[in-house]
């Protein structure tokens, strides 16, 4: 969460175009802000899951502004950044980029379940956003899709038995609506009348 003397920073903005996935081919692309709204929905989400009655507000903050740092850094990939990066050195830069770019420094909250929710909705929309590329024909993700499953799973190690079963459904049934799910707004009328996607495609082949 940021208390900031520079409101409506245009780093903000910036963000809009900073992308993801820097190593990995892509069908769609992602930027680093649409990553993080989606990342606040889904912690907001399962804060409602677990029956979480800490503070919102903080919650919320802290995911929308948990990757402010890379309008500088970009989006590093996970394992160079565990391997290679000095973490004392990138703190304090990331503490200088706050102040310069957003008048402000991370405010760092004494209630645990907020990095644990975080770290939860944050691998959730990866592994969403990566199931979304596999579906349109992206083998080349299969990989690390794999991986950052593994990862979201090791997140919930910090809930308790019951949260962590209902948040596991509730991810479940996200990854097959992902999966099935159909966008635009459908005409459930058309396939009464003889419409049928099968027929469609044997028309073409033919």
């Amino acid at each position: 969460m940021i208390k900031s003397t520079k409101p409506f920073s245009r780093s903000l903005r910036t963000l809009t175009h900073v992308p993801r996935w820097s190593i990995v081919r892509l069908i769609q692309r992602q930027s680093v802000m649409e990553h993080q709204g989606l990342v606040a929905i889904y912690a907001d989400q399962i804060a409602d899951i677990i029956g979480w009655d800490g503070d919102r507000r903080s919650l919320l903050m802290a995911a929308l502004s948990h990757d402010w740092t890379e309008v500088e850094t970009g989006d590093m990939p996970g394992p160079f950044k565990k391997s290679v990066v000095d973490g004392g050195k990138l703190d304090d830069f990331e503490r200088e980029v706050y102040e310069r770019r957003f008048g402000g420094e991370p405010r760092i909250t004494d209630d645990p379940m907020v990095h644990y929710i975080l770290k939860t909705a944050d691998m959730l929309e990866a592994v969403l956003f990566l199931v979304s590329e596999r579906r349109l024909g992206n083998h080349g993700v299969t990989g690390v899709l794999l991986t950052s499953y593994a990862l979201l799973v090791r997140t919930l190690d910090n809930y308790t038995l019951e949260q962590r079963t209902r948040v596991l459904v509730a991810i479940h049934e996200a990854l097959r609506d992902e999966w099935r799910g159909q966008d635009g707004i459908p005409n459930r009328d058309l396939e009464s009348q003889g419409y049928r996607l099968q027929d469609i495609l044997k028309g073409l082949e033919g």
